[in-house]
């Protein structure tokens, strides 16, 4: 960690302060070599390494004034690591080009991902000093969420790209459209103020109904009546039938868990994409999972629930003297299925 903070204060003494407080949240995020590789769904030990090489490249370029070799080896090192440090680094160099609203973004970017960073106090100065050159430029930042990432943006009619997205415009009231595939489209006015820069989130709402409640069909109790004087008649086979179908339900609740595993991983992918177009195709593999998940546990709970019955039925039908003496009372029936699931109807004499 020590030589960490040494490596760091080269870029510059003006900066010195703050690198010491964002070198300590780099160790801790496990980017020194001495702290140990994170959970296994994050990077790599190699990833890391190569984060670690285009940090100090970054710095050397920095030390250098070569600005631009140095943004382009930090943002390289951020995408493979969203670490505050790295959000620091790119907000100081973008400073030093010159370049408010990217050095604004970066330092509002380093506050949320450290948010009891020690020295949060001197990155708001930045972040002021920052806002207050858009505000001459007659602009004003504003970043705009959804939940869940990946909507369509479009500001008073032009498009901006996938959320979250962050850009300058001018201060007053203004438009958002808002669309993502599965969920209700939005549409309201926000209000950008000309001093500060603005976070607007904003939630969506899912079009996708909740599945209906499959009630279980109640079994009618067997009541024997006396045999007419007629030929005996064979008896359906409602065992073979009910077990089918109980299979095929309980195959349609396997294939509904695999489709909720499968859109939980989704959703999963969904929020650690570090790219745009990554976050949108993640999310809309997660609302075709839901989607088949509840009708496929729907479909399941159906079947399941009329092989029951039929099962149920036969054995309660089912003659004393075995399946060669026949059965005089003739059972008939019928299946049927619809969005909200399967009925099945019996008649017993």
């Amino acid at each position: 960690m020590s030589d960490r903070v040494v490596v760091r204060s080269r870029l510059g003494a003006r900066a010195r302060g703050w690198l010491r407080a964002a070198s300590v949240v780099l160790a801790l995020s496990g980017l020194a070599p001495s702290v140990a590789a994170g959970p296994p769904e994050g990077p790599t030990e190699a990833e890391r390494e190569v984060a670690r090489r285009k940090y100090a490249d970054g710095e050397k370029a920095f030390d250098q004034k070569r600005y631009r070799d140095a943004v382009e080896l930090f943002l390289d090192a951020d995408r493979i690591i969203a670490d505050p440090a790295f959000a620091f680094n790119l907000s100081e160099t973008y400073h030093a080009l010159n370049d408010s609203p990217r050095a604004l973004r970066w330092a509002r970017e380093y506050l949320k991902r450290a948010p009891d960073a020690p020295d949060r106090a001197d990155m708001e100065a930045r972040v002021a000093t920052e806002e207050q050159a858009l505000k001459k430029q007659g602009v004003q930042q504003i970043t705009i969420t959804s939940s869940p990432p990946g909507a369509v943006i479009a500001v008073d009619g032009r498009g901006r790209g996938p959320s979250p997205w962050t850009g300058e415009l001018s201060p007053g009231t203004h438009i958002l459209d808002m669309k993502l595939q599965g969920y209700r489209d939005v549409r309201r006015p926000f209000d950008l103020g000309a001093d500060h820069a603005m976070d607007l989130a904003v939630p969506l709402e899912s079009l996708v109904a909740e599945p209906v409640p499959t009630v279980a069909p109640v079994p009618v109790p067997v009541v024997p009546v006396p045999a007419p004087a007629v030929e005996p008649v064979e008896r359906p086979p409602l065992l073979p039938i009910g077990i089918a179908t109980f299979g095929a339900g309980a195959a349609s609740l396997v294939a509904a868990l695999g489709l909720e595993i499968a859109r939980a991983r989704a959703e999963q992918d969904a929020r650690d994409a570090t790219i745009q177009l990554d976050a949108l195709s993640a999310a809309d593999s997660m609302d075709s999972f839901q989607l088949g998940a509840r009708v496929a546990l729907g479909l399941g709970v159906g079947l399941c629930a009329v092989g029951g019955t039929l099962v149920a039925v036969d054995l309660a039908t089912a003659p004393e003297g075995g399946a060669d003496e026949g059965d005089s009372s003739p059972v008939t029936g019928w299946l049927g299925c619809g969005p909200a699931g399967c009925v099945a109807r019996l008649s017993l004499p």
